[in-house]
């Protein structure tokens, strides 16, 4: 998908006259490249996912709903719109129903309602970029202030664990010199409750 607000549109149809005079109808807003076969359309597809990709459904080395199930599995993001001259019920509800097609257009193509429906596809990508972007600030937002709570909650938490460190040192040197004074008080064998100076 493009970065900016200008729509990248990719237009397969081997009619490559009506091809350029909507490359030039759209040209004002968007940015459309045109391809004249399915190997074409593949070729502009593997550069860069395009916003919009209008293919039609017959052309010259292939069926035009391959080239949509392709942009599917590879630009899942990119708005398909199917082309076709005739009313074929069966390849217009694949296109809908399982290549997710926003819409079909029969010709001949009126411009005028073709642009209608380019720009309502583009609101709607500036829509979900929108979307992504907002949803993006929230993610990093919310692991920034995880990280702030989890330095918050580490602090007296450590703080905790030195005091018990410092308690147990503590006791462990009362040992030590409760038993250091003990080894330096003098014994005798009196017995009885007889002081330690009447011992001779």
């Amino acid at each position: 998908m493009t970065t900016s607000t200008q729509p990248l549109i990719v237009f397969v149809d081997d009619e490559q006259d009506f091809g350029i005079a909507v490359a030039d109808y759209f040209n004002n807003w968007a940015t459309v490249k045109l391809a004249a076969s399915v190997a074409e359309g593949t070729r502009l597809l593997n550069g860069h996912c395009p916003d919009i990709l209008l293919v039609d459904l017959r052309l010259p080395d292939g069926d035009g709903l391959a080239l949509l199930r392709l942009a599917m599995e590879r630009c899942p993001e990119t708005e398909r719109i199917l082309i076709t001259a005739h009313t074929e019920h069966e390849a217009i509800q694949t296109a809908i129903n399982e290549l997710r097609c926003a819409y079909y257009v029969a010709k001949p193509i009126d411009l005028l309602q073709l642009g209608l429906i380019l720009q309502r596809l583009r609101h709607t990508t500036l829509l979900r970029r929108s979307q992504q972007d907002l949803r993006a600030q929230v993610q990093h937002h919310y692991q920034y202030l995880e990280e702030r709570i989890t330095e918050r909650t580490q602090t007296p938490q450590q703080a905790y664990e030195e005091l018990q460190r410092l308690f147990a040192l503590r006791e462990q040197m009362m040992r030590f010199l409760i038993h250091d004074i003990k080894a330096s008080l003098p014994t005798c064998g009196c017995s009885g409750m007889s002081l330690p100076t009447s011992c001779s």
